[in-house]
This record gives structure tokens, C-alpha cells and sequence, in this order.
């Protein structure tokens, strides 16, 4: 019995099927809340916004992010949710913001801003931003999240490295909002520093951190990497078939 090797045969369709699923899959948007606790259940307080301009930063334990697949690492955008008081639909407007984002190693926020920041501070917004809030969900409470309106650049966040950091600065020019209050959640840790001035150095510490949905995407790095390996699989698996054929 003689068993011939034959030549790499093509894989066309195997290639063609994973390329299909590799150039839809980076669409899918994967929705994370923080603080955890507070995402089906109404937060225990809630705060009206001040339309002036201020300096805050809010920090997100990584915990919160503990079941987010590897794949997924770029924020793309993230919201508030408006407390269960709130009757009507409303957003809050900025026409001048400016939002970073960075993964710092601290767990609970100092009172100085520069303090707090991790070393990949990051730029993702800088202009105007809208935050809308709907006014009801299922039951008396939590009120639905509204999608967040994109931020310019994309945040790479790896939860193994430490918690999330977002800094905004806003200036008052422009702000408007017709909004009754935003859910937050009491912490045993501070998570909220803030100031009114925007060029501030130092802020009130505060332990309600506000409720925000996040939307992640998959890395293009990672999810390009998923997919060669995809390929070569089927590619071996087709070539081993025939190798094998008399």
C-alpha cells in the first residue's frame, strides 16, 4: 500500500467562512456596569449636576470588569443612568469637554488629581459631549441605560492591570440638560474627586460613585491574531485529511 502526499490543497471556503466571521465579529459590542453591585438594582443615591465648569475623575475597580472576554479590550463609549425620579427623557450637554482615560494601580482616590493618574493617561474625547438619560426601565427601578456617544479615540483597558481611571474636565460654555439626577452607588471606597474649576489641582473626595455602562469592542491586535490562528486550523485540518488519502 503506498500512500501518496498530496499537494497543499486549497482551502477556500474554510478561509472564506473565517474571514466572514472575523470581519463581522469586531461589530459586536460587549455592555459592562460599574459599580457592579448597583446593575439591576436602583443605587442607593442619586446627584443633580452642576452645569459649571469643574474638574472630576471617577474610579472603576477592575472587578467589575472580571468577566470580559480577553477579546474585548477597547472602550468605546460609556453613559450615565438616570435615577428612577427622572419622568421624561433628558441628556446632559457640554460644548467643551475633555475626557481621559487611564488604568491606575489605586483603589481609592487621593484628593489630588495628578496623583490619581495612571502612566497611559490617554486623550479620548476633547469637544462637546452629550450624556442621554432615559427615563424608565423595567419595574419601579434601575432606569435602561442609552448608548454613549463615541469617543474619539478608543481606550485600551486591560482589567489584570489595575482599575480604570476617567478624568473629564468640562467647561460651562454650552451646558444645558433638563435631567432630574444620575444614579450612583455608595462605596466603601472613594471613587469620586471633584472640583469646580477646571484648571483645579485638588478636589472633595466622595464615596457614590455614578452608575456607567461601558461598551467594549474587540481588539483589532488581538481579534487579527484570533483569526491567522483560525486559519491555520482549518488549513491543517483540511491539508491532514488528505495527506492521508491513498
Amino acid at each position: 500500500m503506498n500512500t501518496t502526499r498530496a499537494a497543499l490543497p486549497p482551502t477556500g471556503l474554510g478561509i472564506m467562512l473565517v474571514l466572514i466571521v472575523c470581519s463581522t465579529a469586531p461589530a459586536e459590542i460587549i455592555r459592562t456596569v460599574s459599580p457592579a453591585a448597583a446593575e439591576n438594582i436602583e443605587g442607593n443615591t442619586s446627584r443633580t449636576p452642576r452645569l459649571v465648569s469643574h474638574r472630576l475623575q471617577w474610579l472603576f475597580p477592575a472587578s467589575d470588569f472580571a468577566d470580559l472576554p480577553e477579546t474585548h479590550r477597547l472602550i468605546t463609549a460609556f453613559n450615565l443612568r438616570a435615577d428612577r425620579t427622572q419622568t421624561q427623557p433628558g441628556a446632559l450637554h457640554f460644548g467643551d469637554e475633555r475626557i481621559w482615560m487611564s488604568t491606575t494601580s489605586l483603589n481609592s482616590l487621593t484628593n489630588v488629581f495628578d496623583n490619581n493618574q495612571g502612566s497611559d493617561k490617554t486623550l479620548v474625547h476633547d469637544g462637546p459631549m452629550s450624556f442621554p438619560l432615559l427615563p424608565s426601565g423595567p419595574g419601579p427601578g434601575p432606569a435602561q441605560f442609552a448608548d454613549g456617544l463615541p469617543l474619539q479615540t478608543p481606550f485600551y483597558y486591560d482589567p489584570s492591570q489595575g482599575n480604570l481611571l476617567i478624568e473629564r474636565v468640562v467647561f460651562a460654555n454650552s451646558a444645558s440638560g433638563s435631567v432630574a439626577s444620575v444614579d450612583l452607588q455608595s462605596t466603601s471606597e472613594v471613587r469620586n474627586v471633584v472640583v469646580d474649576n477646571p484648571n483645579g489641582t485638588a478636589g472633595g473626595l466622595s464615596n457614590a460613585a455614578p452608575v456607567v455602562q461601558f461598551q467594549f469592542v474587540p481588539d483589532p491586535a488581538t481579534f487579527a491574531l484570533a483569526c491567522c490562528g483560525l486559519i491555520c486550523l482549518v488549513a491543517w485540518r483540511r491539508y491532514r485529511g488528505q495527506y492521508f488519502t491513498r
